[in-house]
């Protein structure tokens, strides 16, 4: 099966109902620390990530973004939103908007370019 950690699969692994082969991130996770990433296995370049953002129309005010930014960046680093995420199997991660937008754009690419290298259409 193939699952997020954050859908109660990592609470399964640790609690030896599930057997973790691999995770597909560039990162083992905090949640189940013994299941190997795929790059350390052989198989450098595969993750498939999930991840979770906030957006805001395009021509949002910039100092707008920067306060929605700041705020939910301090949120997420709270004590107590730390330990409910990482108790969901997430790891939080915070950043700038330049850096939620490289990251948005490099995942459209790759997914973008595997649709189109298998040549999927949506009916």
């Amino acid at each position: 099966m193939a699952t997020t950690l954050g859908g109660g699969a990592a609470a399964q692994i640790e609690g030896g109902k599930l057997k973790g082969l691999g995770i597909a991130a560039d990162k083992r996770a905090s949640v189940t620390p013994n299941v190997p990433t795929y790059a350390e296995q052989g198989f450098p370049g595969f993750t498939a990530a999930s991840w979770v953002g906030f957006f805001a129309p395009a021509k949002t005010d910039p100092q707008i973004l920067a306060t929605l930014n700041s705020t939910i960046n301090a949120i997420v680093q709270t004590p107590d939103v730390q330990k409910k995420l990482t108790d969901m199997g997430f790891d939080p991660i915070t950043g700038t908007p330049a850096q939620a937008e490289a990251m948005f754009k490099v995942e459209v690419d790759k997914w973008g370019n595997m649709v189109k290298a298998l040549n999927l259409s949506i009916k």
